[in-house]
């Protein structure tokens, strides 16, 4: 899911550019607050045929939830920050386009999703085999001290590796399902 300040204007822009979606809907989740258990609205369209599987837009968390988040997990994870797609040879043109319209402007280094080949994936993450393609194949969390989180890992008898710039990773086989990339910020 992508992220957007206003859920409304991003399903007429993708209207407009022609990407089909299911409308914006309305979920609630119980949240625990210092008040009490409250329900906090969580607003999203998914976007229609995606071959890679469930894509969409979520709006943005309403900021009144924000303070009650729990952001201590073991690993000191704080954020999403990448998600990884490899595509067939060929046809990532084709994707990028498609994301393009997605996003409703060009793609850069900067975005959330980074898109690649099956030939350049073993550039990025070495020994990893995508199961199926397109493929979402890894994710990227920021973290700030990479040393606790291969601390962590080793202790939890998870297996690493490191990905080419010699970030750690966690293999997706090992991950269930996509692999686990830690950055420090």
């Amino acid at each position: 899911m992508f992220s957007s300040p206003d859920i409304d204007g991003a399903a007429d822009r993708l209207k407009a550019a022609g990407v089909g979606h299911g409308g914006v809907n309305t979920v609630g989740r119980p949240v625990e607050t210092p008040h009490g258990v409250r329900t906090e609205p969580i607003r999203y369209l998914e976007i229609d045929g995606t071959p890679e599987g469930r894509v969409g837009v979520v709006a943005d968390l309403d900021p009144e939830f924000q303070h009650t988040r729990h952001l201590d997990h073991p690993n000191g994870a704080q954020d999403l920050v990448e998600a990884v797609l490899c595509v067939p040879d060929g046809q990532l043109p084709l994707v990028r386009e498609r994301y393009e319209r997605y996003l409703g402007r060009p793609l850069s280094a900067e975005d959330p999703v980074t898109l690649l080949t099956r030939s350049d994936l073993p550039d990025l993450l070495p020994g990893e085999v995508p199961p199926t393609l397109p493929a979402l194949v890894a994710c990227t969390f920021a973290v700030p001290a990479i040393g606790r989180v291969r601390a962590l890992l080793a202790e939890s008898g998870l297996p690493v590796r490191d990905t080419a710039q010699g970030e750690p990773f966690v293999p997706a086989d090992a991950a269930l399902g996509a692999a686990l990339i830690f950055r420090e910020i």
